[in-house]
């Protein structure tokens, strides 16, 4: 008994695109990358006698402060973030 091929995609010059991606698939994991990435960056964090109130304050200036250093510095705004936070007296829970 032959086996037989069956093509996932036909190409438009004839050809067969077995197995592997296909442009739609490309797409989602492309969309889901930086997904992925980001949720490297959350974290949980504490600092004794501090509210939720000054932990938001403090999180906007340093999310304001990151964006500018991540550019500068090539590097992820969301480390930025944590850096400062924890010079701000924040710690990672």
């Amino acid at each position: 008994m032959r086996r037989m091929a069956v093509c996932d995609i036909e190409r438009s010059d004839g050809s067969c695109n077995q197995k592997g991606f296909t442009g739609g698939m490309k797409k989602v994991l492309l969309m889901l990358f930086p997904i992925i990435l980001l949720a490297g960056c959350v974290h949980y964090y504490t600092q004794p006698g501090k509210s939720a109130a000054d932990f938001n304050r403090d999180k906007q200036y340093c999310q304001a402060v990151a964006e500018h250093e991540a550019a500068r510095k090539g590097t992820r705004a969301c480390d930025e973030t944590e850096a400062c936070l924890i010079r701000k007296g924040w710690r990672i829970d």
